[in-house]
């Protein structure tokens, strides 16, 4: 099957934050005041809510019982964020960026925060290098570059199928899709974030690469691979090949060094 995985797994370097998909929970709507995550304390007379870390929401109820409240038992909203369950990770001291397992190379958005993106520069071995957009921004993975965010569609995350085992989609991204699953012993929720090489599109449940012309070409995704582009009965066929171990494909070469 021509189909190159090249995936950030969040697994196994996994994000405290991560959330954990089991279990339901009330996603309380409290109408009191927020307090901001990283000054929060209880007094012990007011009603405020505030992230204790990457997923636990304290919930401060004057001179009774504190309540921590955790997030990660929401499936739609597993992260404390601003004082509140989110579907988005925090960016704060109480939750910092979390370097992603690399199995693939170039720039990756992060599934689940839309702020933050990833540079992976070798596969298999290494975890990426994250970084952050500045406040209002959000990573445009179509430009490789931070956007301001002016309305809620540029924020993009991943959205994995019903029932959380599948092919996902990254907004409307034929480059970038995504494989969710859930670990058989934990009920984890997995995200991989794929990319499809330079030249190869997404179908739905594959990358499929465009031949323009006979040859050998790079994939992009993958450097210890390529592309064999040939005609049978006057249409292009492609197969993809993996060079030798510890080998990489050079396109002025034609051959894997």
């Amino acid at each position: 099957m021509l189909f190159q995985i090249v995936a950030i797994l969040l697994l196994p370097a996994l994000p405290t934050c991560l959330a954990a998909v089991a279990g339901a929970g009330q996603a309380a709507a409290l109408a009191v005041p927020v307090a901001p995550a990283a000054a929060f304390t209880c007094t012990g007379t007011s009603f405020a809510t505030g992230c204790t870390d990457c997923k636990t929401l304290k919930i401060c109820l004057g001179t009774q019982t504190l309540v921590d409240l955790s997030c990660d038992t929401i499936p739609a909203t597993p992260f404390c964020t601003d004082g509140s369950c989110s579907a988005t990770p925090s960016v704060s001291d109480i939750c910092p960026v979390t370097a992603i397992s690399c199995t693939g190379v170039g720039l990756y958005p992060d599934p689940l925060n839309c702020q933050v993106y990833h540079n992976c520069v070798q596969a298999g071995t290494s975890n990426s290098d994250p970084y952050v957009c500045p406040t209002d921004y959000v990573f445009d993975a179509a430009t490789g570059v931070c956007k301001q965010k002016r309305t809620a569609a540029d924020c993009v995350q991943v959205q994995c199928p019903t029932g959380g085992v599948g092919f996902g989609t990254y907004g409307t991204s034929k480059t970038y899709y995504a494989f969710c699953y859930k670990q058989a012993t934990t009920n984890v929720q997995v995200i991989a974030l794929l990319k499809c090489s330079d030249g190869a599109t997404f179908d739905g449940s594959k990358c499929v690469y465009q031949c323009k012309k006979e040859g050998s070409f790079p994939n992009t995704a993958d450097p210890s691979s390529y592309y064999q582009c040939y005609m049978v009965s006057g249409k292009f066929k492609v197969d993809l090949k993996t060079c030798p171990t510890g080998k990489k494909f050079d396109s002025t070469k034609n051959a894997c060094v």
